[in-house]
This record gives C-alpha cells, sequence and structure tokens, in this order.
C-alpha cells in the first residue's frame, strides 16, 4: 500500500461556502484528502456512502436536512466513519443531543476551527467504536 492509499479521507459538509473553502485548505496542508464537499445535508447523505470517507465534517444549520439529521442517517444506516459536528452552535443542549446521536467531537467555528485537522490526525483514522 503506497502513502497515498493511507490518506484520510474527509468529506465536508457546511453551506458557507468561505467556510468550506478555509477548512478544505486547513485540511489538505495537514495531508488529509478531502473527498467530498456538500453544501446541504440532503446531497451528502446520498453520496458518503459511496466516497467511504473515514471522517464527515458537518455543520449543524443548512437548507434540506440538517447536521443532526444527517448524522442520524449516517449512524442508522451504519456508515462506518467519524463524524466531527463543526458548528456555530453554542448550546450545550445540541452538544450533548449530537454526542449522544453518535458524534465523535463537537467542535465551535469560533474557538476549534483550526484544531480540526489535528483532531482527525490524532484520532484513528478508522471508523469510530
Amino acid at each position: 500500500m503506497n502513502a497515498l492509499d493511507q490518506r484520510v479521507r474527509v468529506v465536508l459538509v457546511d453551506d458557507f461556502p468561505p467556510v468550506v473553502m478555509r477548512m478544505r485548505r486547513l485540511l489538505e496542508a495537514a495531508g488529509l484528502d478531502v473527498v467530498g464537499v456538500f453544501h446541504d445535508g440532503l446531497s451528502a447523505i446520498h453520496a458518503i456512502p459511496g466516497l467511504k470517507p473515514d471522517v464527515v465534517v458537518l455543520d449543524i444549520a443548512m437548507p434540506g436536512m440538517n447536521g443532526i439529521d444527517v448524522l442520524k442517517a449516517i449512524r442508522r444506516a451504519h456508515i462506518r466513519c467519524r463524524v466531527v459536528m463543526l458548528t456555530a452552535e453554542p448550546e450545550d443542549e445540541i452538544r450533548q443531543q449530537c454526542l449522544a446521536l453518535g458524534a465523535d467531537a463537537f467542535l465551535r467555528k469560533d474557538r476549534d476551527f483550526e484544531r480540526v485537522p489535528a483532531w482527525i490526525l490524532a484520532e484513528p483514522a478508522g471508523p469510530a467504536d
């Protein structure tokens, strides 16, 4: 297996293009492979099974299908990947809900944005247990 085969595969799901562009640059600079970018939850949930990401970085507030519903769909479909909720929603109740539904991390855009690549690299690349 060569080094390219071992790169962590990441899908980004966020409805705000500047956030997506900035996060993509951070992830790629850290050596992560961004294999999909989606601006709404419904498009993401249809594509994620075929993309087979190791990690999904997921916003909550999006048109069509919000990030919590995407998280539920990922877990209900037994898609084996880690899910990082990256959101502007600071409420602890939302954080607890996401973690209870199977999110592997709940990070805030206002204080944790730059830490996302480090979190992904520090955690095992495989699916969450």
